[in-house]
């Protein structure tokens, strides 16, 4: 019977154009109980780099008759070079040194977080030098893997076609806001009475994904990334920045923006939470905050996303940061800063300037406090009116809303000049797939929608990186813009499962101002959803508009269950903890080799996707 089949590559390949070190197999035998040819194993990837996969185990049932190999994804001209074909070749004994450092990591965590580890007894407390300093090199260290992680496939993932935001930046410096300078508009699209309709468009040259208004072309996305990078970069250099240092200056600063928070929630909730605790649910929530997504294969489409996530962080956190003393009096600069970032996401993405009604909890205790008094009535409602200082209030709400009336009035403009309404963002007039102007909120997508959104498992294999592409199926008969899914936010991330348990009042914070951003956190999440799902259908990186609001109302959920619970209880609550955040973290980096309808690194780089494959695949 045939035991291991041996296919040595030469180093260099031709497919089509490209030279390449890997090819694509398809195995198939007979054998005693198979007289006609059978697969079992599916396409097998050989690099020529790589040793270990030349080895092919071959699970003949009895003698093995006939063995026929298939070149998969190779056309009539391309060059694929074997040197040797072998049946029956001795497998060497492979060592992988990544292999056992994997597997040591995970068994050192399993034994230093288990029930009464002493590492639960350290608590939060950022004075204390050695926390400090594990949490910067945490942070140093996730920053640094991410922006390595963003270079690795941007560099090789070209674009179909060139960034719109490099494009709008030669418009804007020659003082125009539409592209046709740049993008030549077909003669036969100008003269269609609705270009937006996809099968009227068919056999006329359009530009894929660009907003059509009046015979012009705009760009659709936000524009606050134009603003912030693009057309300084372009107007100082005259040169175009492109995807990648825009992606990655952006994406360091939510990393940033949600440790922040993460320190400000931390020192809100001192006293019962253990450090290592703390830290398992920052580095979680990093993963689920999207940071691997935005990470993958950086594109134009992600941009406005990062930045409008980013920015909504950084606002969180200033306004968090900005009461000075319970309430009583505010820092004015910190107050612009929060009031600016949180302006600045409408221009980002416009369902994120939702995000403001995070202002009223924040601020109300500023107007309202916990009654210390003993009266009956105050004990009732458990409130009681601040008086407050006429001047300050003034102060404070100017600072607070000068930004919003600035920023928004200026984004109001620019969408008249463009749409001819202050309040069309353009993604109407995008040619697209389907027909934009004709979408409408239809309570038939809700059910469905939220399924695909929030529940939906993910679609598992055996095979690395273990989890599959999940495609949107239901009853409605509609239009509805899906894309593929690696599973519902709240099934992949656990830990947004607290939210629930939030929604009883035991387990909400005794803090008013924590339980006022857990409300708004969730209801602000659920309004982004709606309006995603009516408007937008569904995408992975939609995810990024609520991620913030629903780990943020999840946090304070989990900090207040420890917060509250017995010894006996965190005996069992703690290592649960530590449980879902190590799941949630896994997730998170396997999803970083699945792409859209495909892996990015199976197209792009190959090796680096066979180590990890041979790394975690410890059976093969």
């Amino acid at each position: 019977p045939g035991k291991d089949l041996y296919i040595d590559l030469e180093d260099i390949l031709w497919i089509g154009e490209s030279q390449e070190t890997s090819a694509d197999f398809l195995i198939k035998m007979t054998d005693e109980s198979h007289h006609r040819f059978y697969n079992r194993g599916g396409i097998k990837t050989i690099s020529a780099l790589i040793e270990q996969t030349k080895y092919i185990s071959l699970r003949s049932m009895g003698q093995m008759n006939d063995l026929r190999i298939e070149f998969k994804n190779v056309e009539t001209g391309d060059f694929v070079y074997i040197d040797n074909i072998v049946v029956n070749r001795k497998r060497p004994l492979f060592f992988s040194l990544g292999r056992v450092f994997l597997f040591f990591i995970l068994f050192l965590a399993a034994y230093h977080l288990r029930s009464g580890s002493r590492l639960y007894r350290s608590k939060y407390d950022m004075s204390i030098r050695w926390q400090r300093w594990v949490t910067c090199i945490t942070v140093i260290l996730i920053l640094y893997i991410c922006l390595q992680l963003s270079g690795y496939l941007t560099q090789a993932a070209k674009t179909w076609h060139d960034n719109p935001y490099d494009s709008l930046a030669h418009a804007m410096a020659s003082g125009q806001v539409n592209l046709n300078d740049e993008i030549s508009v077909d003669e036969s699209l100008a003269q269609l009475d609705d270009p937006y309709v996809p099968d009227n468009r068919s056999g006329i040259p359009y530009e894929w994904d660009c907003a059509f208004y009046e015979g012009k072309y705009y760009v659709y996305y936000g524009v606050v990334p134009e603003i912030l990078f693009y057309l300084p970069h372009y107007a100082v250099t005259k040169k175009d920045l492109g995807v990648l240092t825009a992606g990655r200056i952006e994406l360091a600063l939510m990393i940033l923006g949600i440790f922040l928070c993460f320190i400000e929630l931390g020192n809100r909730m001192r006293g019962k939470i253990p450090y290592i605790t703390w830290l398992l649910l920052f580095v979680a929530s990093t993963g689920g905050v999207q940071a691997i997504l935005l990470s993958r294969a950086v594109t134009f489409y992600d941009i406005p996303v990062t930045m409008g996530c980013a920015l909504l962080l950084w606002g969180f956190y200033f306004w968090m940061t900005s009461p000075k003393e319970e309430g009583k009096e505010y820092s004015i600069p910190r107050l612009l800063a929060g009031s600016t970032c949180m302006a600045l996401t409408a221009g980002c993405r416009p369902q994120l300037i939702f995000g403001s009604l995070i202002a009223i909890p924040i601020f109300m205790e500023y107007f309202v406090e916990t009654s210390a008094s003993s009266s009956a009535e105050e004990k009732s409602t458990g409130v009681r009116i601040r008086k407050v200082n006429p001047k300050d209030t003034a102060r404070y709400l100017t600072a607070g809303l000068i930004p919003y009336v600035i920023i928004l009035g200026l984004l109001f403009y620019y969408n008249q000049i463009r749409f001819g309404s202050p309040f069309e963002f353009g993604a109407k007039y995008n040619l697209t797939a389907i027909d934009v102007t004709r979408v409408r909120a239809d309570m038939g997508k809700l059910v469905p929608g939220l399924f695909m959104y929030l529940f939906i498992p993910p679609k598992m294999s055996t095979v690395f990186p273990f989890i599959e592409n999940n495609t949107f199926s239901s009853s409605y008969t509609g239009d509805f813009f899906s894309h593929y899914s690696n599973g519902g936010f709240m099934i992949c991330n656990p830990l947004t499962l607290f939210i629930f348990f939030g929604l009883r009042k035991r387990r909400q914070p005794k803090d008013t101002w924590l339980r006022g951003i857990f409300f708004a956190c969730v209801i602000v999440s659920a309004v982004i959803i709606f309006i995603n799902l009516m408007v937008g259908g569904f995408m992975p990186r939609y995810f990024c508009d609520f991620a913030p609001f629903m780990y943020m109302a999840s946090m304070i959920v989990v900090c207040t269950c420890i917060k509250k619970a017995d010894e006996r209880t965190l005996a069992t609550l703690l290592p649960v903890l530590s449980l879902l955040c190590i799941v949630t973290i896994i997730y998170h980096y396997l999803t970083y080799y699945i792409g859209d309808g495909g892996s990015y690194f199976n197209r792009y780089d190959r090796e680096v996707f066979l180590r990890a494959a041979l790394t975690w695949q410890w059976w093969e």
